[in-house]
């Protein structure tokens, strides 16, 4: 199964944003969302990659055996006890439900030595899917609740990666097999609690506040990193000292002065363009400052909502198909993009890789709700052109092999 593709390129305005007049609802449909998709695989964010989240995938494993499509556990795990088979590792697969201590029991197996205490725990943060209750019958209470096989399976996928990783890292884990494999495999309820715990613990006074921001460490880093990715040799030494501020100040506080990040932007991204506003790379999908704004603006937008319970499950559901409809159609386009671009701009079409779909889950999932949020009319005309589309799977982003033709 090929990515699908646009029929017709659409003349991209200058933003996805409310900033730009060009931004009309026929130019903000799926061809915006592509060139948004590699602005956000290129540009770091502070509500993009949590502090101290590690890699989910193991770059070990190699084995093509096998190709249908499951979630691939492997790509974010290492266990050897599945014998099911992505484009990068092969695996057993537990097919049974099972109790708590059954559980237990795997992980011992697996060589991870845990609690009934854990498991619960990581049910409540949404790591895990809370277990089916089963009556013993009138006047005998209930047996013990079974977890589905697929949450035994996830549990050794999340022990396996505990070291190193928060709970907020963590919890990228079920958002990813949610978003790209569906709720055969993590239902949405759990995504849900998966995608908040994420963001910070709930459970904290200050978690609304926490969810936006940084550390100083963090915050410094996405300042260099943005400023090598928009420095102009033109630039003055003054300005580049600004962005630097302005950006760290901005993903520290979580409270982002939003003028003065787009006056930064531009003094060192087109220094004396006055009025003029610069885009560089593919004119197919442009690269511009409202586009940067545009993506810190989604994304706040997608965290107050979200810490604030004002996010449906059927938004969730529609930011989901978004970002994975663009994200394969970027996929698709992603060598073309860098191929043909100018000179000195193909670095800003990075390719889509397993390992950053699935460590950066989360903050690809969050723009796509800020997007809706902030546009709803291009968010249903989206709607309403994917009725008609088929779905792409995992393969298409390169997290499953491709089917074989023929059997």
């Amino acid at each position: 199964m090929t990515a699908p593709m646009i029929a017709a390129p659409v003349p991209l305005p200058v933003s996805f944003g409310t900033r730009t007049a060009a931004a009309t609802p026929t130019a903000m449909c799926a061809a915006v969302l592509v060139a948004l998709v590699g602005l956000m695989v290129t540009t770091p964010s502070w509500l993009r990659l949590r502090d101290r989240d590690a890699t989910l995938m193991s770059r070990r494993a190699t084995s093509r055996r096998s190709h249908i499509s499951i979630p691939c556990w492997t790509v974010i795990d290492r266990i050897d006890i599945w014998r099911v088979s992505c484009n990068l590792h092969s695996v057993d697969l537990i097919t049974e439900p099972g109790t708590i201590n059954e559980l237990i029991r795997d992980a011992d197996a697996a060589g991870h030595k845990i609690t009934a205490r854990l498991i619960r725990d990581w049910t409540e943060h949404g790591l895990l899917d809370k277990p089916h209750k089963r009556p013993a019958g009138k006047g005998h209470g209930s047996v013990p609740a079974l977890y589905p096989a697929n949450q035994r399976n996830l549990l050794l996928t999340l022990l396996d990666h505990r070291p190193g990783n928060s709970i907020s890292s963590l919890a990228r884990i079920p958002v990813a097999i949610w978003m790209y494999w569906g709720e055969e495999w993590v239902p949405l309820r759990q995504a849900r609690r998966a995608l908040i715990r994420y963001l910070g613990d709930p459970a904290s006074r200050t978690y609304a506040q926490d969810a936006k921001r940084a550390t100083k460490d963090r915050a410094r880093a996405v300042a260099q990193a943005i400023l090598g990715q928009l420095d102009n040799p033109a630039a003055a030494p003054r300005a580049r000292r600004e962005l630097l501020a302005a950006v760290t100040d901005a993903a520290y506080t979580g409270e982002p002065d939003l003028e003065r990040l787009d006056r930064a932007y531009r003094d060192v991204f087109e220094p004396g363009a006055g009025t003029i506003r610069k885009a560089t790379g593919h004119p197919a999908a442009p690269f511009t400052v409202d586009a940067m704004i545009g993506l810190t603006e989604a994304r706040l937008a997608a965290v107050a909502a979200l810490t604030t319970g004002n996010v449906t499950d059927e938004a969730l559901i529609s930011a989901r198909d978004a970002h994975v409809f663009a994200y394969a159609e970027y996929a698709a386009k992603q060598h073309l993009l860098a191929a043909t671009a100018p000179a000195g701009t193909g670095h800003l079409y990075e390719p889509v890789t397993a390992e950053d779909t699935l460590s950066n889950c989360c903050g690809h999932l969050l723009t796509a709700i800020g997007l809706e949020i902030m546009h709803p009319d291009t968010a249903e005309q989206l709607r309403r052109e994917r009725a008609f589309r088929r779905k792409p799977t995992p393969a298409t982003i390169g997290l499953t092999a491709q089917a074989r033709s023929g059997g």
